[in-house]
């Protein structure tokens, strides 16, 4: 062997992911981002978003948003819509 790691690959289970899906509603996630500040950077955006009622769920959604300024409630939208399979959901 040249030195190189011999690692298997498996695939990732996420347990209880349908019960995660079911607590993240898209009513709620819409009141919330209606009621931020904008313009507004996403450390700010968690911290207010918490302080505005998000569950964890929600909160774990706006934690996987790249790290700049959005301009509006659409931009972040646009935003989440992006993130596919990392939690990503439609408005």
């Amino acid at each position: 062997m040249d030195g190189a790691l011999n690692v298997k690959h498996t695939p990732m289970c996420i347990p209880n992911r349908k019960a995660i899906h079911m607590n993240i509603n898209p009513q709620q996630i819409d009141q919330v981002l209606n009621s931020l500040p904008y313009p507004i950077g996403k450390d700010n955006l968690v911290q207010q978003a918490r302080q505005h009622g998000a569950n964890d769920q929600i909160i774990g959604m706006l934690d996987k948003l790249p790290n700049k300024t959005f301009n509006s409630a659409d931009d972040l939208k646009s935003s989440l819509s992006g993130l596919g399979n990392l939690g990503g959901i439609k408005f």
